[in-house]
């Protein structure tokens, strides 16, 4: 759940009975929006699944990491790492990248099961439908838009989600690195639906064989981990006119820069 409005005077039992293990990220825990009323996000698990709230991933922003343990078809256990988050609006430069750094460095430890969900408030995004069934961003040069299709190239991760609100946009996304069946609107909502922010009902596919390649053999780049600076030094010294005179199309300028 995302803004949940919730703050320290509102005990858990009040929002779900004990069949629930819940586990909350209040807007006055924000490093950046504590004094402000409203936000915070919740997630809660049935006490029959294992579950464990990460507080080492979590950033100064609303996020919540929570692992909570599955059942394949194979009858083994596995771990889906669950991220709940809220990006308060007007969507801040310093804020986000703070959030996506953060992030990134999670994810490096992980190689896993990764859901990654939650209002990021950015409106100014175009999703459009790739054959394979995710979303892809159209090209924008728009710094914050940016900033998050290179955290998803980096980290692996597809946006899935195709539910548009009122004003037919997409605030609520749905980042993940497994196979999501489905994604609809939920039927039987827990409480009055915000016109812009539908809520959803994801279906998860546990079913897919083992892969081929043990995964200790998957390289994984940190690529914003990277000396840009030196990059882009070592760039600009090279003689690209020079280099690229003989090439005939774009194709091949981009082979001989990949060389």
């Amino acid at each position: 759940m995302t803004e949940t409005w919730l703050n320290r005077s509102v005990f858990d039992s009040e929002i779900f009975d004990d069949r629930y293990n819940v586990y909350r990220r209040d807007r006055e825990s924000n490093g950046f929006h504590a004094s402000k009323n409203d936000g915070g996000v919740l997630i809660a698990v049935p006490k029959q699944i294992n579950s464990e709230r990460l507080f080492s991933f979590e950033s100064k922003c609303e996020d919540l990491w929570v692992c909570v343990e599955v059942e394949n078809v194979q009858g083994k256990s596995e771990r889906l790492y669950i991220f709940a988050v809220y990006i308060p609006p007007p969507v801040e430069k310093h804020i986000f990248e703070h959030f996506i750094n953060n992030s990134s460095r999670v994810l490096e430890s992980l190689d896993e099961n990764i859901i990654v969900a939650g209002d990021f408030n950015l409106s100014s995004i175009t999703w459009s439908l790739e054959p394979h069934g995710h979303l892809c961003a159209k090209y924008s040069n728009k710094y914050l838009q940016n900033l998050l299709t290179d955290f998803l190239s980096c980290n692996e991760l597809n946006q899935l989600n195709q539910i548009k609100n009122s004003k037919n946009k997409m605030l609520d996304l749905v980042l993940s690195n497994i196979n999501i069946v489905d994604i609809v609107s939920c039927p039987d909502p827990l409480t009055c639906v915000d016109p812009l922010h539908p809520p959803l009902v994801l279906s998860i596919d546990f079913t897919d064989p083992a892969p081929l390649v043990p995964n200790n053999t998957i390289t994984k780049f940190c690529f914003h981990k990277a000396d840009y600076e030196n990059i882009r030094k070592d760039l600009n010294e090279i003689d690209w006119r020079e280099i690229l005179a003989e090439c005939l199309c774009v194709d091949d300028m981009v082979a001989v820069f990949m060389t």
